[in-house]
């Protein structure tokens, strides 16, 4: 491969970040990675629900390489596997599950809706970090938790 191509790869845009903490949270690599996508979107939205069409389709509205499939390089069978993981379908008449991390519906003119819930994902991610945190050796003064190799042997 030229170095070229290796820059070219560096600069990808496209990147997507896979956060292996989110796997813990999931069970999944791919729903952990869906998750990281609707969190983005969550918030460059504005924290309000959003829509993103699973496959490429004919809608009026479709833009060419931005559904979900496209986006994350998934099938849609790997999509909606990683969906069931993190998400709940809310319909009509059920109430939202509230350890669900996502949940989703499909409204009449066939457009399927996110919506992160927050308090979920919140409590998710502060339980997984408080565990991360809580392992790792502390002193009684802060200023000097750093990892330091003793050289004093």
């Amino acid at each position: 491969m030229s170095t070229g191509m290796l820059e070219l790869l560096a600069e990808d845009v496209k990147t997507i970040p896979y956060r292996p903490q989110f796997r813990k949270i999931t069970d999944s690599v791919t729903a952990a990675i869906l998750l990281q996508q609707m969190s983005y979107r969550w918030f460059h939205n504005k924290k309000q629900p959003f829509y993103k069409y699973k496959e490429a389709c004919t809608a009026d509205d479709y833009r060419e390489g931005d559904s979900w499939c496209e986006e994350l390089g998934f099938s849609r069978a790997e999509f909606d596997t990683a969906l069931v993981k993190i998400g709940q379908k809310v319909v009509k008449g059920t109430p939202k599950e509230y350890d669900a991390l996502v949940w989703y519906w499909t409204a009449v003119d066939r457009k399927t809706w996110d919506e992160v819930n927050e308090v979920a994902f919140r409590k998710a991610t502060i339980q997984l970090y408080e565990k991360q945190e809580s392992s790792s050796p502390k002193s009684d003064n802060p200023a000097i938790d750093i990892h330091t190799k003793n050289t004093s042997e």
